[in-house]
């Protein structure tokens, strides 16, 4: 009797000897519109996202996130995803990741397959019965109990890969500058052009849009580094209309193609 007693005061004292350590803060919610829930609750916008913590938006809502190693993700409508502390895991929705540098890569898991990413673009999709996979950049790799499989891009195409629960596989092509990706532009924040160099407000216009830059010489490309802007922004959804316009102010002319950026002088050179 008195060994019990013992006992059950030890356990008791344990817990507050070596408290259980609070959850670490992984991510931060940078934009979003319409409604969406951290753990069922209602969240906002600079909310900060713990290791376990659920996320899940609305059937008119998207979420943008960003991890703590600069991963950024966007999540589109009706998606849910926890946060651990190597990546995220996907319950159901669709899920745009964003790792710019082999250093920012994090692990997607997924009912039907775990993906790790080098340095990329790409989504996720989930449905009951398949996982949809479409690269922008980089390559992903794709590990389920049916085996591995890598998807990539290249020449400005990108794998989209679809793994169904029987282990079937099939893939089509997708252009990285294709209007598929237009969704992913809701959560995207103005581009603060106060002493912003064209290069720099190019650089964001191409990577956002998929789309390549081309200079018609050295000289422009020389240009464009030098040149800058004094005030405004640029939303991501006027890009086809505002970039030509910001880049006339400043002395340039600036032509978008369905694949391209084209820049030259207001002369035609």
């Amino acid at each position: 009797m008195i060994t019990a007693i013992i006992v059950i005061a030890v356990l008791a004292i344990v817990p507050r000897l070596y408290p259980t350590p609070a959850p670490s803060a992984v991510a931060t919610i940078t934009q979003g519109h319409g409604d969406f829930y951290r753990n069922k609750h209602p969240s906002h916008t600079a909310a900060t996202l713990y290791q376990g913590d659920t996320l899940t938006t609305d059937k008119d809502s998207q979420v943008r996130i960003a991890l703590h190693n600069a991963t950024q993700l966007i999540l589109d409508a009706n998606t849910s995803i926890s946060l651990n502390d190597q990546g995220i895991y996907i319950h159901n929705g669709r899920a745009y990741i964003d790792a710019a540098a082999p250093s920012t890569s994090i692990t997607v898991t997924t009912p039907f397959a775990e993906i790790t990413d080098i340095g990329t673009q790409y989504d996720v999709s989930i449905t009951p019965k398949a996982l949809h996979i479409t690269m922008r950049e980089g390559t992903t790799k794709i590990t389920s109990p049916h085996g591995v499989l890598y998807a990539s891009t290249s020449g400005g195409l990108g794998d989209a890969v679809t793994l169904d629960n029987t282990g079937h596989t099939q893939t089509q092509h997708m252009a990285k500058s294709d209007e598929y990706w237009e969704w992913t532009l809701s959560t995207i924040a103005n581009f603060n052009l106060y002493n912003a160099s064209a290069e720099e407000l190019l650089q964001w216009a191409s990577r956002i849009t998929g789309k390549e830059i081309i200079y018609a010489s050295q000289e422009i490309k020389q240009q464009v580094k030098l040149r800058h802007f004094s005030a405004g922004s640029l939303n991501a959804k006027d890009i086809s209309l505002g970039l030509p316009v910001k880049f006339s102010n400043i002395g340039l002319e600036l032509d978008e193609h369905r694949r391209e950026f084209i820049v030259s002088d207001q002369h035609g050179d």
